[in-house]
């Protein structure tokens, strides 16, 4: 692959004086600061929800997808946050919010980063089910939801950067990452932590967009200390490109050989658990039909 152009970009200005990206909706910033001081009532956010009528559209119509499995459809702000609770609501305005303020032109990229991302955060919930059952599973879900958030950064400002470097990962089978090191260019994983920090993101979400490629991963199966959230995020990452992506079979045998490390499971019992995680992309199509 030829070298390509060099990124030259100011970290203390990038994303908000040169390419620069809008702040995140008034509404869905009020929303996100109340849900955190703990003290939001539900008819609180419900009005601040609904003033808002395009994220209060964006957020009915993530609430009634596969994700959540609701035993009927809901058309109400006031009945979807009665019925979720305010920490699931603060989860689908915070998601609601990235797909309002990033829309790249390539939509095929675009949709291809939300279906690997939904993937990611059903596959983080599965895990969470099965190897954390004192947590929360839904803790870590806007978490691995978001994680990929940097790759946004790429489609947007390089996008010529973005479709070479991808096309370069998919012929050799392995992972954008590779890529960026190669060609000495400013990772995904720096570009969504910058975001992040840019709209004051939740820490969990920042660990995320740092933290999820296959270093970290390999890290984990050597030991590292990393937290619960990041663990399932950087896992259920590996994971769903295992289902999902033509990887390189070296690669493939060294996410199977950690993945067994971390968790101290057997082959069998791995491959139980990958089956699960094919069935889970069935719930996909669901989400993406709101996009």
């Amino acid at each position: 692959m030829e070298r390509l152009p060099r990124i030259e970009i100011d970290e203390n200005t990038f994303l908000r004086d040169h390419f620069a990206v809008p702040p995140l909706p008034e509404i869905a910033a009020r929303i996100l600061e109340r849900t955190a001081a703990g003290d939001a009532t539900s008819k609180e956010i419900s009005d601040l929800l609904v003033s808002d009528a395009a994220l209060s559209s964006t957020v009915l119509k993530l609430v009634n997808s596969a994700y959540y499995g609701l035993p009927r459809q809901i058309t109400a702000i006031n009945h979807a946050v009665a019925y979720l609770g305010l920490a699931e609501i603060n989860r689908a305005v915070l998601t609601a919010s990235v797909l309002q303020t990033l829309q790249p032109d390539d939509r095929a990229a675009y949709r291809e980063f939300w279906r690997h991302s939904f993937y990611t955060a059903l596959v983080a919930k599965l895990l969470a089910r099965r190897f954390e059952p004192t947590i929360d599973p839904d803790e870590t879900f806007a978490a691995a939801l978001l994680h990929d958030i940097g790759r946004l950064v790429y489609m947007i400002f390089f996008p010529d950067h973005y479709r070479a470097m991808q096309a370069e990962a998919a012929e050799r089978g392995t992972f954008l990452m590779i890529i960026e090191r190669e060609q000495e260019l400013p990772s995904h994983t720096r570009f969504g932590s910058l975001l992040s920090e840019r709209w004051n993101l939740p820490v969990a979400v920042r660990q995320a967009c740092e933290e999820h490629e296959i270093d970290i991963f390999e890290d984990l199966a050597a030991g590292g200390k990393q937290t619960v959230s990041q663990r399932m995020v950087c896992c259920a990452n590996m994971l769903a490109n295992l289902a999902s992506t033509p990887l390189d079979e070296e690669i493939k045998q060294r996410i199977a050989s950690g993945f067994q490390r971390i968790f101290e499971c057997d082959e069998q019992e791995f491959l139980m658990l990958m089956g699960e995680v094919y069935e889970s992309e069935q719930q996909i199509e669901g989400f993406l039909s709101q996009l």
